[in-house]
């Protein structure tokens, strides 16, 4: 049996709107080599780093779902859709992993695309 985890990117104002379609796919294909069955996928439309946190509505809806005993975790294609502050992303999923008891996935080393 899979583990069900959720995903999680954002995508900044200035990237294409294919960018997210793209990424929920490598994000889906990662998944099922990974043995994870990715449920859904939370999207971050439009951001800027100030954005985060209070303005992150599909970062919080993220940390909801998270809750959810039956959620395992959450995928990201990089530490840098947790934010694009140096070091933050880290601390982001040190502290999600550490508050919710999910485990965060991460597909790749930093992403430029947003």
């Amino acid at each position: 049996m899979r583990l069900p985890v959720i995903g999680y990117l954002r995508v900044g104002s200035g990237d294409p709107p294919e960018a997210s379609t793209g990424l929920v796919r490598q994000m889906g294909h990662f998944a099922v080599r990974e043995g994870l069955a990715l449920a859904h996928v939370f999207v971050e439309h439009g951001c800027v780093p100030s954005d985060y946190p209070p303005h992150a509505t599909a970062f919080c809806a993220v940390m909801d779902a998270l809750g959810d005993p039956d959620v395992y975790g959450v995928l990201v294609p990089s530490l840098d859709h947790l934010s694009a502050f140096p070091g933050t992303g880290a601390a982001l999923r040190t502290t999600i992993e550490h508050e919710t008891g999910a485990r965060v996935f991460v597909m790749s080393g930093p992403f430029s695309g947003s």
